[in-house]
């Protein structure tokens, strides 16, 4: 077998080979980019995506845990959000000094305002200022039906957490917060981790950034591939035609 022929069989086995390994390349730039192209239209500035893993591997911080109230371990506090039940409560996040639930209301404490809440987690109010009895607070009690709230001055009773009367602090149960468990944590990763807008994402796959510093590399090699198939595939056709016309008819 001549060096010629030789050759050919080469550049005709790598040219396959070559095509099946960046044929998942170009199938992602393709996909990806005509995404962008209509980024508007498919809304993906306004669609997001929440996920732990992919919080990790954008070397997102986890969320981290401030309190776990021992409400039977369903009031998660971090320093943006409030996770009850599995679901955010409106306006909330911050250091927590207490969370109490009687039959009509959830009351979750700081030491400058107090929160209401429906059993559901629907706001009812934020008490502020002079709207407590008085503050800081720094303990949020049950003796009963009825809140307490522990201040410097003295220790308060509410049964609505509107109307506010003084009153001892002997046989109330205080709220306490637990270090959280691992399970707590996975739990709350998952729940907490921050959203990506989908336009990102698909920005970064694009470029090769979601791969990490050496992602664009990777998409560099993907065009040098595509090159060398395009040139061998020029070839391979240029040959293919000398030889047809080298043939006598």
């Amino acid at each position: 077998m001549s060096a010629r022929h030789t050759l050919a069989r080469f550049i005709r086995r790598w040219h396959a080979r070559l095509g099946v390994t960046a044929a998942l390349f170009f199938i992602v730039l393709i996909v990806t980019g005509m995404a962008l192209n209509h980024t508007e239209r498919l809304g993906l500035a306004h669609r997001f995506i929440q996920s732990a893993s992919l919080a990790r591997w954008y070397g997102l911080p986890p969320p981290q845990l401030l309190a776990v109230v021992d409400a039977d371990g369903s009031f998660i506090a971090t320093s943006n959000v409030w996770l009850y039940r599995n679901q955010r409560l409106p306006g909330s996040g911050g250091k927590v000094t207490g969370v109490i639930r009687t039959p009509i209301m959830l009351a979750v404490a700081t030491a400058q305002s107090l929160n209401l809440f429906t059993p559901t987690g629907e706001l009812i109010d934020t008490l502020r200022g002079t709207a407590l009895p008085g503050f800081p607070i720094t303990a949020l009690g049950r003796r009963g039906d009825r809140l307490i709230v522990q201040t410097p001055q003295a220790h308060f009773s509410s049964a609505d957490g509107l109307v506010w009367q003084q009153t001892p602090g002997d046989g109330t149960v205080w709220s306490r917060s637990l270090p959280p468990d691992p399970k707590t944590i996975a739990r709350a990763s998952e729940q907490l981790a921050p959203a990506l807008p989908l336009e990102r994402i698909m920005l970064d796959l694009h470029s090769g950034r979601l791969l990490g510093r050496y992602g664009p590399l990777f998409i560099d090699a993907a065009a040098l591939i595509l090159l060398g198939l395009s040139l061998s595939g020029v070839w391979i056709q240029w040959r293919s035609w000398r030889q047809k016309r080298r043939r006598p008819h």
